[in-house]
């Protein structure tokens, strides 16, 4: 099984998973390794902030927060109804 696919295995007890998630899970090693050179415009700047959102998402559903928490991308880029999330 391949790291992204660990992850998704775990990340699935803690939260749903979308597969724009997964999409972001499989970015991560390109900011890991610094192999960001091929990354251009905002592109970069749109999969840190889905990223930060993925983050977000995991560590509160994890520690049991019922709440709504902010959508980065979409906020920045839509500031519509989806721009917040509904956790638990």
């Amino acid at each position: 099984m391949g790291h992204t696919q660990k992850l998704k295995v775990v990340f699935e007890h803690v939260a749903s998973i979308s597969e724009e998630d997964i999409h972001i899970l499989n970015k991560r090693n390109l900011f890991l390794h610094g192999d960001i050179e091929n990354i251009e415009g905002d592109a970069m700047i749109d999969i840190m902030q889905k990223q930060i959102t993925l983050i977000h998402k995991l560590v509160l559903s994890y520690i049991g927060f019922d709440g709504h928490i902010i959508n980065q991308y979409q906020l920045r880029n839509y500031c519509d109804e989806t721009s917040f999330m509904k956790l638990n």
